[in-house]
């Protein structure tokens, strides 16, 4: 309580807002220095921890030791049960484009009236909470499986809502491999953004057969702990963020959560003239709805991201905004260099990243003065998406890795 009052009086004051993000930035970026220079050390003699190669066949050994041969199947005859909730908007997306794979058998507890909220809480009824969740769970995966075999199981969890001991049970029972999708672990891995111990991702994502990572750095965190995992950026659903016909009417627009620096950011580009229309979580702007914001892409000339990691200017990580706005195909996506973007895109032909304010500014400069250039990048990213970037692309691609998919895995 005392420390919330405190920080409640620090961000009263700008002076005393610029201090805690300051403190915050530099606490953020000395914990994940340590982290990964921890884990750099334990894998030091072991080159297998950074080669892709070695994790898929790690992964491929594990389901093989307990008895278990993936069954080939062609797309639109595999049975994915997906423990997938619907907190959070991408996830219904990423379940539905599960489909495109063949039967789908999801299990959301949101729609069972379990919330995480109730599940990232400590009160009196939290453990028989998760012992209920977790026992539907595997009474729903016996059903589904009884009535039609498994091929695979896939969850997007997190630390309240698994353990290591429900996936090891799903494999000795079953045997079908098990795969979990992350997107933010190095924020969530040893949970350096939320303080709460539950939510680690260390704790139990070592246990699946095959990590989802959208961040390359982690592979090693995965084999030091005997895990292994793929990396691979999330994916994106072209028929929903696609072209809206709208009128381009807004000069640069951003859509995302306010805190740390990026008001500082905001405040420098209109200071230096750029207009910037901005929504998202305590913002003036406030938030969008789904549709009003996949309208706002195509009303912006130029979207911009700012790639930056919880508090911290410097770290980046990839992002599902990444390719929802190259999607659209309408304004140029303008945001923060990440060198695992440049694994998926082209950087200067499809979209466009900046390091710094100053270059930033340059940039938004450039492409408002010569905006047929910004709207040619503009199409050509979405011609990538939808050659590459679909969520199919990424299943395939999981898949074939693990031998269930007839096909060559193109990690793309």
């Amino acid at each position: 309580m005392l420390r919330s009052l405190i920080k409640a009086a620090l961000l009263k004051t700008s002076i005393g807002d610029r201090c805690y993000t300051s403190v915050q930035e530099r606490w953020f970026e000395l914990t994940y220095r340590r982290r990964r220079e921890f884990y750099r050390h334990l894998v030091a003699s072991d080159p297998d921890a950074h080669r892709p190669e070695a994790h898929i066949a790690r992964a491929r050994s594990k389901i093989a030791g307990r008895g278990y041969t993936p069954m080939r199947r062609r797309e639109g005859e595999i049975h994915t049960f997906a423990y997938v909730p619907s907190h959070w908007s991408h996830q219904n997306q990423i379940a539905a484009a599960l489909r495109h794979l063949g039967p789908v058998t999801r299990f959301d507890y949101e729609s069972r009236g379990i919330e995480l909220a109730s599940l990232r809480t400590s009160g009196p009824n939290h453990r028989e909470l998760r012992q209920r969740l977790f026992k539907d769970l595997l009474e729903e995966i016996r059903r589904a499986h009884r009535e039609r075999p498994l091929d695979w199981f896939f969850s997007y969890a997190l630390g309240w809502d698994m353990t290591t001991e429900v996936v090891r049970r799903i494999q000795e029972e079953f045997g079908i491999p098990t795969v979990n999708i992350s997107l933010d672990d190095k924020n969530w891995w040893d949970v350096i953004e939320r303080r709460d111990p539950a939510s680690a991702m260390k704790d139990f994502v070592p246990s699946y057969d095959l990590g989802w990572t959208s961040a390359s750095a982690v592979l090693p965190w995965y084999w030091a702990l005997g895990g292994q995992a793929l990396f691979l950026s999330a994916g994106v659903n072209s028929d929903w963020f696609a072209p809206v016909d709208v009128e381009q009417d807004v000069d640069v627009g951003f859509v995302g959560n306010c805190f740390g620096y990026r008001p500082q950011i905001l405040a420098a580009l209109r200071k230096a003239g750029i207009s910037v229309q901005v929504h998202g979580n305590n913002w003036p702007g406030g938030m969008l709805s789904d549709e009003d914001m996949r309208r706002f892409f195509s009303r912006c000339r130029i979207n911009l991201g700012l790639g930056d990691m919880h508090f911290s200017r410097w770290l980046t990580n990839l992002k599902g905004r990444d390719f929802e706005v190259p999607s659209t195909g309408r304004g140029l996506y303008l945001t923060a260099y990440n060198a695992d973007l440049s694994n998926y895109f082209a950087i200067g032909r499809e979209i466009q990243c900046y390091r710094g304010v100053d270059e930033l500014v340059e940039l938004l400069w450039h492409y408002l003065r010569n905006q047929d250039e910004a709207r040619e990048m503009a199409r050509q990213a979405r011609l990538r998406c939808l050659a590459e970037h679909q969520w199919i692309h990424r299943y395939r691609c999981v898949l074939a890795h693990l031998g269930i998919l007839d096909a060559n895995p193109v990690a793309g």
